[in-house]
């Protein structure tokens, strides 16, 4: 891992985590966002109570009407709040995702029923 740099300057890798934080709240203040946070949530906590790994892949076919850029978002607000835990990784299956890798997520136990 890079350090960083002595002259106050933020390491590369925050640069990358300000314009994902920045990508989130654009997504998320779309029209619309409230809609397509509702049905993801429910996406994503249907598969956390499983206790089965998944992953953005397993939702995409549950939600074809939903703004694509909020999925990730969803799946970042459902990590922070304890909900799910990655698991793995995995590549996108969609053709526009490119084969890119995907995190692989689990519920916590205790994810309500």
């Amino acid at each position: 891992m890079r350090r960083p740099a002595d002259d106050g300057t933020l390491p590369l890798w925050a640069d990358g985590a300000a314009a994902r934080d920045e990508g989130i709240a654009c997504a998320e203040s779309a029209q619309g966002a409230e809609w397509d946070r509702h049905v993801i949530d429910q996406a994503i906590m249907h598969y956390a109570r499983t206790g089965l790994e998944f992953s953005a892949n397993d939702l995409r076919g549950l939600l074809p009407a939903v703004a694509g850029s909020m999925i990730g978002a969803r799946f970042l607000a459902a990590a922070r709040a304890g909900t799910i835990v990655r698991a793995g990784a995995t590549h996108a299956s969609h053709r526009a995702g490119h084969a890119r890798l995907l995190s692989t997520w689990r519920g916590q136990p205790g994810t309500a029923a």
